[in-house]
């Protein structure tokens, strides 16, 4: 018998600076593919985000 995986469930907590992160990411990509990317990040209400949940 092989060893079994065991599941690993990640917890996030704390804030992110998406902006930054996609900015980052879009300038990477957009030096790769030779095109321009940019990126937009909107925050939804504190109501959404619980909604949504």
């Amino acid at each position: 018998m092989g060893a079994e995986k065991e599941k690993v469930q990640p917890v996030i907590t704390g804030t992110f600076p998406a902006q930054r992160f996609f900015d980052t990411l879009a300038a990477i990509l957009s030096r790769r593919e030779n095109v321009t990317i940019t990126v937009t990040v909107k925050q939804i209400e504190e109501q959404q985000r619980k909604a949504a949940v």
